[in-house]
């Protein structure tokens, strides 16, 4: 019962004051748990034997993952797929073009 209690707003703030107070209570972590964290990931990123590379697209402010095999350097999985941040970029080209003729 003292959840329900705890979940009900505080009337004497401002929405934008509850909603300043819960991102600050989300984006604190303790140290313990983000070095548990990183342990825990790079413990699984050995076992799964592969690497990350990440790769920062400009053209449409995106960025990408690829999960490559450490063995055969294959490409496992990736997201967004490059066809995918390529068709993005053609249509960002498309349309500046067409603004461009239309002004």
């Amino acid at each position: 019962m003292a959840d329900a209690v705890s979940a009900v707003p505080d009337s004497s703030k401002s929405s934008q004051e509850q909603q300043e107070e819960k991102q600050e209570q989300r984006g604190k972590l303790s140290p313990e748990f983000v070095s548990e964290m990183t342990r825990e990931l790079n413990e699984l990123m050995g076992k799964l034997n592969c690497d990350l590379e990440f790769q920062y697209h400009k053209e449409v402010d995106v960025m990408s993952v690829r999960m490559i095999d450490k063995n055969t350097k294959e490409v496992i999985k990736e997201y967004p797929p490059e066809e995918m941040v390529e068709g993005m970029i053609k249509a960002q080209e498309w349309l500046g073009a067409f603004l461009d003729k239309n002004a």
